[in-house]
C-alpha cells in the first residue's frame, strides 16, 4: 500500500499540480483536495471518462461541499496508474471549460 500511495503521489505531484494531497498516511484510500469549492461536478465528469473516484462530500455528515476526492489504492498498479491518467486527462478538459462549469 505505501508503494503504491507512493507513486500516485508522484503523478499527482508532477501531472496534476494544483491538486493537494491530504496525507492521511493510513487506510487503502488517499484524499486529494482540488481547487474547487465543490467536486460533485467533477467526479461525475470524471466517471464520463471512464474513472470512479469517491465524492467526499458523500463522507461528510453535515451535507455540505466538499473540495475533495478519495482514492482508492486496492487495484493492481497497472489499474490505478492507468485511472489516474483518466483522471488527468478529465481534468485537462473539465478546467480548461470543456467540462461542467466550476
Amino acid at each position: 500500500m505505501a508503494r503504491r500511495r507512493l507513486a500516485s503521489s508522484g503523478f499527482i505531484s508532477r501531472e496534476l499540480a494544483d491538486w493537494r494531497i491530504e496525507e492521511a498516511g493510513i487506510g487503502p484510500s488517499q484524499w486529494v483536495r482540488l481547487p474547487l469549492r465543490d467536486t460533485a461536478g467533477f467526479v461525475g465528469f470524471a466517471y464520463e471518462h471512464g474513472t470512479t473516484v469517491g465524492y467526499g462530500g458523500m463522507y461528510r455528515s453535515d451535507g455540505r461541499p466538499s473540495a475533495h476526492l478519495r482514492l482508492t489504492l486496492t487495484s493492481d498498479d497497472h489499474v490505478i496508474m492507468s485511472s489516474l491518467r483518466n483522471l488527468r486527462d478529465a481534468w485537462s478538459d473539465f478546467s480548461h471549460g470543456r467540462g461542467r462549469r466550476r
